[in-house]
């Protein structure tokens, strides 16, 4: 008896493991298919929000590029921000990462060129910790060189 009950087990023993195999195909497809949907309903719905707001302000092209501009960043940052789809670590869980100076300095640039309606670019290379110091820091400069006299201004 003992010596079926090998037999049956090393018999089914490969049938087993393409069942295990099987099972775990078939989780990781359904992962990357809720993966999937889920980008297409954020780009779906982001950007025919945006375009809705284009239509309505289509007699002012400096606001139909303001608007082109937003949703260009936050399309960007919601795929390669430091959480996003195109990272592979995407759930870190370290929130200094959120709060770096290269956070805050896009996130001043994004401010600048949302209220005067230009285009900064910001070059970050590297990151830290963002602290009190450096966060006071980030923002004014960019607002001054925004109202100087001869700044190129987008739209015109």
């Amino acid at each position: 008896m003992v010596a079926t009950l090998l037999g049956v087990g090393v018999l089914t023993i490969p049938w087993w493991v393409r069942l295990m195999r099987e099972l775990g195909e078939e989780r990781r497809e359904r992962i990357v298919e809720t993966e999937r949907a889920e980008i297409a309903a954020h780009l779906h719905d982001s950007v025919l929000q945006t375009l809705a707001l284009i239509q309505r302000q289509a007699d002012q092209p400096r606001e139909v590029v303001r608007l082109a501009r937003g949703q260009e960043r936050e399309l960007r940052h919601w795929l390669y921000g430091p959480t996003g789809y195109g990272r592979s670590g995407r759930a870190s869980g370290d929130p200094t990462l959120d709060s770096g100076l290269a956070d805050a300095i896009t996130t001043a640039a994004a401010e600048v060129e949302d209220t005067y309606a230009i285009d900064v670019r910001p070059v970050v290379v590297g990151d830290r910790i963002l602290d009190d110091g450096l966060r006071a820091s980030c923002s004014p400069p960019a607002r001054r060189w925004s109202t100087r006299p001869n700044t190129p201004r987008s739209g015109r």
